[in-house]
């Protein structure tokens, strides 16, 4: 049986992986955008636009994997 301090880690590693998904998708959003819409002139931010979408979408995946973790640890339907 876990203790209610592990309880409130997963809450909380919930909360931050919650934010981390979000800040991660609109980063992500932006990065597309400057990638493939909007007209850049300039070749080393096309390559920063292309390499930041890789990174990007790896934290977004390993975040979400970490807030797969903390809702089952906490016992919350998965989704």
């Amino acid at each position: 049986m876990m203790s209610k301090g592990c309880m409130m880690d997963y809450a909380r590693l919930l909360k931050v992986s919650n934010w981390v998904l979000l800040i991660t998708f609109v980063m992500f959003m932006v990065s597309l955008a400057c990638a493939f819409v909007l007209p850049i002139q300039s070749l080393a931010l096309s390559i920063a636009s292309h390499l930041s979408n890789i990174v990007l979408a790896t934290v977004i995946k390993f975040s979400y994997i970490v807030r797969l973790i903390a809702q089952k640890e906490l016992g919350l339907q998965l989704r």
